[in-house]
């Protein structure tokens, strides 16, 4: 499916913002040119963080960070990685021990903040940091700006992404979202902004917080979404902690002192291991002095420490491998070779490390590009998006005409507002010959009860114009759904949707209606959180869903 959106139908100027886990950036479009806005303090980039002073002052970007080591427990960063989780999240505890300040659970079980007695939710922090980003802007165009392009990580899972939440952080900041897109999506759009030719790319975006790799097609202007695959809880907060780790225990072996209760050294190690992460990338050698770190008895303890790139390399070599295996899956759900891709965009800042390049290169093997600006990409993609006279996107996993069944991955929202008829089943198992669509079936039938069993049942529901049948295979791998369509001349023919582990083959056969009208969202919605395993009837063609 793809959507047309036009400049002409917004008044005014809009903007594209990335609201990173670090850092955050805005774009805006001159002509046909894309413009990066610099903050206040003449940097392209703003550090994601916020603080709140004792007299009740709120700082944002780089205010809040310098201020961070005498004010640790009551600045927060990093706090996107919080969005969407449970208190109870083992990614959230783990978050807890690296953290200064306080990760507290909301009435609703959500993970919140805590800053001067008062708490707030990952969201409202990231209000806070997109009213900065539109102040910036502001300040560049001289003018109010209502409009706003944002993006999000494309492996957030369901309750991470809801654009609805995005927005309404944006409302918070007095902006007007316009459209919720995915990371690796915009910064493709800022590489093939001015590109003429076909070809399929790779996106490996390893920003703060998270890991996305995404494998799209640039096919006549269309940006079309193959597969998508990542990590939520990886990114160069956790190489920073990695080093962090390391500098707490030699210094425990040198000096004899734990420091890690004490937050204001742990403030101080925090900023050199980022400092020295970002050296290692240019030099094969930095030195870390941490004067006056900490004290005992005996007075004031100082460290020094030289610090190779191989050993940094070392100490980071398990986080830098757990992005191998979603690259393997993306190019395996997108059914896509290596040799097949392209171009291979590199996104994030995490992407200048040189142990990072050179797993890039060997996974996909070529050398990974460097058209896009690592930090600023997705940003101007933002901004692209909204400004181009005609920008065609596919959402992730196309819908297209197969003759076998496989099991790419489908986030519930794309496929919440489908004009279409779902008819859930309970079959037997059946064998598929010479690869086609065409299973002999011993048995099935069609269940018209309400949601109840292990497997579940939904109600039959279709519009009573039926025009062309389209049989859609699903089956589920924790949030996502996995699918492939299949198109059938005749409601009667048979289909089959086979499980990634097994050789079971699930049919659906002669299906039957209920011509009641009944909205659809909602049914596939429960069927989200009560199916292991359906199969849904698509009634309208594919080109029409939105």
């Amino acid at each position: 499916m793809h959507v047309v959106y036009r400049s002409d139908q917004v008044k005014g100027a809009v903007i594209g913002i990335d609201l990173g886990t670090t850092n955050s950036c805005v774009a805006v479009m001159e002509g046909k040119t894309p413009k990066v806005i610099e903050n206040s303090e003449g940097s392209r980039t703003t550090p994601s963080v916020v603080a709140f002073t004792a007299d009740g002052e709120r700082l944002v970007g780089m205010p809040a960070k310098r201020q961070a080591v005498t004010n640790a427990a009551n600045t927060l960063s990093a706090t996107k990685r919080l969005i969407g989780r449970k208190f109870e999240d083992p990614e959230v505890k783990k978050d807890m021990q690296t953290q200064s300040y306080k990760i507290v659970r909301a009435s609703n079980g959500d993970a919140w903040v805590e800053a001067h007695g008062k708490m707030y939710s990952p969201s409202q922090i990231g209000a806070f940091v997109l009213m900065k980003m539109k102040e910036t802007a502001e300040g560049y165009l001289g003018h109010n700006v209502k409009n706003a392009v944002i993006t999000v990580p494309a492996y957030f899972n369901d309750s991470q992404r809801q654009a609805s939440a995005t927005k309404d952080a944006g409302q918070i900041a007095g902006l007007n979202v316009l459209r919720v897109i995915n990371e690796p999506t915009a910064a493709a759009l800022a590489y093939g902004m001015d590109k003429t030719d076909d070809k399929i790319i790779a996106v490996y975006d390893l920003g703060g917080g998270t890991f996305d790799i995404s494998v799209l097609e640039i096919q006549k202007g269309v940006f079309e979404v193959k597969s998508t695959n990542g990590d939520t809880f990886l990114g160069g907060e956790d190489f920073d902690n990695a080093l962090v780790k390391f500098l707490v225990q030699e210094f425990k072996r040198e000096q004899g002192i734990d420091v890690t209760k004490d937050n204001m050294a742990m403030q101080r190690l925090k900023e050199a291991a980022e400092k020295a992460k970002i050296e290692l990338s240019s030099s094969v050698q930095t030195d870390i002095n941490l004067p006056y770190l900490t004290m005992d008895q005996s007075g004031p303890k100082h460290m020094t420490l030289k610090l190779s790139r191989s050993k940094f390399e070392g100490l980071v070599a398990d986080l830098i491998r757990r992005t191998v295996e979603p690259c393997k899956k993306a190019m395996q759900d997108g059914e896509v070779k290596r040799t097949d891709i392209g171009e291979v965009l590199l996104v994030g800042g995490m992407t200048r490390m040189p142990k990072v390049q050179e797993t890039v290169q060997e996974i996909f093997g070529k050398q990974p590009s460097k058209a896009v600006n690592p930090d600023e990409a997705v940003a101007v993609g933002a901004a692209i998006q909204r400004w181009h006279k005609v920008v065609r996107l596919r959402s992730a996993r196309p819908w297209r005409l197969m003759k076998r069944v496989v099991h790419p991955e489908l986030a519930l929202n794309s496929f919440a507002s489908m004009p279409c008829a779902l008819a859930i089943l309970r079959a037997s198992v059946c064998t598929i010959s010479n690869d086609t669509a065409q299973p002999s079936c011993r048995s099935s039938r069609i269940c018209r009860t309400s949601c109840s069993s292990t497997f579940g049942y939904l109600p039959v529901l279709a519009p009573r114009k039926a025009r062309r049948v389209f049989f859609v295979a699903l089956s589920f791998s924790s949030w996502s759904l996995q699918y492939r369509i299949l198109v059938s001349p005749t409601p009667k023919c048979l289909l089959a949707a086979r499980l990634p582990c097994s050789s079971a083959y699930f049919p659906m056969v002669e299906p039957k209606f209920n011509t009641r009208p009944q909205h659809t969202h909602t049914a596939c919605k429960m069927a989200f959180l009560s199916f292991s395993l359906m199969v849904v009837m698509a009634i309208e063609p594919p080109a029409l869903y939105t």
